[in-house]
């Protein structure tokens, strides 16, 4: 889920279970923003992942790499 889909899609992310949200710019500015707006639609266990993208993929964590109708690359993780 992009950022811009957040407000028509957050229910998709309410319920028990936690949310990391991360990104590829610096200092997880976007990661940040996104869960603060989270936040405020009322998913209380949301959080920025610290070191973005780049540091989960250097971590060595599964990594899934698809693309979307535009060809650009999407890349989705999950954890257990």
């Amino acid at each position: 889920m992009t950022p811009a889909e957040i407000g028509e899609r957050w229910k998709e992310l309410a319920g028990e279970r936690e949310i990391v949200v991360y990104c590829t710019c610096p200092n997880e500015e976007t990661a940040v923003k996104v869960a603060r707006q989270l936040r405020d639609l009322g998913v209380q266990r949301v959080r920025p992942l610290a070191g973005g993208l780049a540091g989960w993929e250097q971590m060595g964590f599964p990594m899934e790499r698809h693309f979307g109708d535009d060809g650009k690359a999407l890349v989705m993780i999950q954890a257990s």
